[in-house]
């Protein structure tokens, strides 16, 4: 479930990013300053899309749908800017890693597979994602 809910995500912030992207392949390759604003205007879609969600519900899109939610490892209020930053920003910016952050980032979803399901987002920001009950339908 948590890979497919990943999978959501990354297609409905594509509406954001591949314009984007398809803007910055016209440019000059190789240039550092149009890769940060490739990796700026990733983080900048997926918060447009679910800045609103996971300040109200810690879920994104792609959790709401498949009823999964991000809470506190520690069982503590989880704020907004370490679900953000620690969850979403951070690993983004580690892209801009030559070498290492790619290698990170795409180590990252194999986690999936481990016995606590947890990815290394999930270590560094001290979370876990959990199931969620619908809500009841009123009758």
């Amino acid at each position: 479930m948590r890979l497919f809910g990943a999978l959501i995500d990354v297609v409905v912030c594509s509406a954001f990013s591949v314009p984007v992207s398809l803007f910055l392949v016209t440019r000059p390759s190789g240039s550092l300053a149009i890769f940060v604003l490739w990796v700026s205007s990733n983080i900048f879609g997926f918060l447009l899309v679910n800045g609103r969600l996971l300040k109200t519900r810690v879920q994104t899109v792609g959790k709401m749908f498949v009823g999964t939610k991000i809470i506190d490892a520690d069982e503590e209020e989880l704020p907004f800017w370490r679900v953000f930053i620690a969850r979403y920003a951070f690993p983004h910016a580690l892209l801009l890693m030559p070498f290492i952050g790619p290698l990170i980032v795409s180590v990252d979803p194999l986690f999936v597979f481990a016995r606590d399901r947890r990815w290394l987002h999930d270590h560094f920001a001290g979370t876990l994602v959990v199931r969620v009950e619908p809500p009841e339908s009123p009758e």
